[in-house]
């Protein structure tokens, strides 16, 4: 039996808490990842990834660091030098309108209404930035004493910035704004300094309107990507959910030019085993069980937490088989372990997030621990365990997508059938809402299959009927089989 088993159980089970816990330290927790050197570049506006793949988690990492030297020793050195990151607009920010007010709002403005707001909310964060910066003591980065003057003169105007309808931020409060930022910005130039306003949960607007959310992050695209023509030492950082990407609403100039020069946040499958190594490693208990399996290490990095060493593909098979066992079976083949948790993880584009591996570990460790007779097994989880977790894994996945997009709720008509399903059945049973949310907005069952397509809860077949992965076939109980179309 593993020394100090329970401790090491609980730590794990903490791992079902995911964003809640991330909250209180993101630094500690954050991997760095091979995509990050172009995701940090100055030129990057947009960055792109699923729910779950780490988005936020960056994001508030960037802004609770505040300056390229406190990340530095999360992200080994790969930080463009003299940066500043600020929340320019994210939940947990108080700086603009809520979510709920600016739907309202982006419903009685058009386009041009939306984009002068976006413009004067990052000037309102920007001045509330800087004045941050020099009541910190911060004057020393060598910006001259009049832009110190003139941002302190323009805190006095926040206040009717902040309550102005879209209507009233007409064409010459514009040009007051960009006045104020070319002064701005050229003393970022001459000192060397970047700003950079950084915006998370754009996937909270519009919750049963994607046209209206889509509205919504097409001008503020728009707006940054003139920001960004104009001025080199002002930039953002858009964190925006890869799966709301449509096309056909996005498909614009401006937004184009974004998305073209956008970076993808992307995870290979030792990178998500080493993620989890991260979490794991503040528990003190848990680092020494894992540091005695040959090829696993931490570094000490300080108020960074510590950081997982390289891990190889014989040291995660021996960690696997530490924790529970070589090889799991899947009807009659047999693979190794963490082989079939990525399998059972993979969505409809093959892509498998970290925050269902957190999940499924903390699952499965919640409920070793609840079985009332644990044997004495040299290993911490039995298989039964893991399989458990699935079930919960896939439930939460859904729950996570149906926070952005209420309509894949309709899947429950699929319940019981057979897999794969006949497209045109498919769009026939999802055309309509669920007893249970009648009051969801119509949508086509053709729109409704696309856009789970879309999102990677569905997938079509060479012969073009639908397929659905165990991460999302197991909440809505669908049976792997054959075509067939129900009586």
């Amino acid at each position: 039996m593993i020394e100090r088993a329970d401790e090491i159980l609980a730590a794990m089970e903490r791992l079902r808490l995911d964003d809640a816990v991330l909250v209180e330290s993101p630094l500690r927790v954050l991997l760095p990842l091979a995509c990050h050197r172009a995701v940090l570049a100055h030129e990057t506006v947009v960055v792109l990834g699923e729910r779950g793949t780490g988005k936020s988690l960056l994001a508030r990492g960037l802004v609770d660091a505040g300056s390229s030297a406190s990340l530095g020793a999360v992200l080994e050195g790969d930080v463009p030098a003299r940066a500043r990151w600020f929340d320019a607009f994210s939940q947990r920010s108080d700086r603009h309108r809520n979510v709920a007010e600016l739907d309202t709002l982006a419903r009685d403005s058009d386009d041009e209404g939306l984009r002068r707001y976006w413009l004067s909310s990052a000037f309102v964060s920007l001045i509330q930035e800087l004045n941050l910066m020099f009541t910190e003591g911060e004057k020393s980065l060598g910006m001259s004493e009049e832009l110190v003057q003139e941002v302190r003169a323009s805190q006095s105007a926040l206040a009717a910035y902040k309550s102005r309808a879209l209507s009233a931020v007409d064409s010459a409060h514009v040009s007051q704004i960009v006045a104020r930022l070319d002064d701005v910005s050229a003393e970022f130039k001459k000192v060397n300094l970047h700003l950079v306003a950084v915006y998370d949960d754009l996937d909270q607007f519009g919750m049963f309107d994607p046209a209206l959310r889509s509205r919504l992050i097409r001008t503020l695209l728009a707006t940054w990507t003139s920001l960004s023509t104009r001025y080199t030492h002002l930039r953002a950082k858009i964190f925006l959910p890869s799966e709301l990407l449509d096309v056909d609403r996005l498909d614009t100039p401006d937004a184009s030019k974004l998305l073209a020069r956008a970076q993808h946040l992307r995870w290979d499958d030792l990178s998500l085993f080493r993620a989890l190594l991260r979490h794991l490693g503040r528990d003190e208990a848990t680092r020494q069980w894992l540091t005695s399996i040959p090829g696993i290490s931490f570094e000490d990095r300080g108020a960074a937490g510590w950081m997982p060493g390289t891990l190889s593909e014989p040291s995660l098979e021996a960690w696997m088989t530490s924790l529970t066992r070589r090889l799991m079976s899947h009807g009659e083949t047999r693979g190794l372990t963490h082989r079939w948790i990525l399998n059972r993880l993979r969505d409809a584009h093959g892509r498998v997030l970290p925050r269902s591996l957190l999940t499924l570990i903390g699952e499965a460790a919640q409920h070793e621990r609840s079985l009332p007779k644990r044997s004495a097994q040299s290993r911490l989880l039995s298989p039964e365990s893991l399989v458990h977790a699935l079930d919960e894994v896939s439930k939460r996945r859904v729950k996570e997508i149906a926070e952005v997009y209420p309509w894949v709720h309709r899947l429950a008509a699929l319940r019981g059938m057979s897999l794969p399903v006949p497209r045109d059945e498919a769009e026939s049973r999802l055309a309509t809402n669920p007893p249970d949310a009648e009051d969801l907005p119509a949508r086509p069952g053709v729109r409704v299959v696309d856009d789970l397509i879309r999102f990677g809860v569905l997938r079509a077949n060479a012969q073009g009927a639908l397929e659905m992965p165990d991460l999302y076939r197991l909440h809505f109980k669908l049976i792997r089989g054959t075509v067939s179309r129900a009586a």
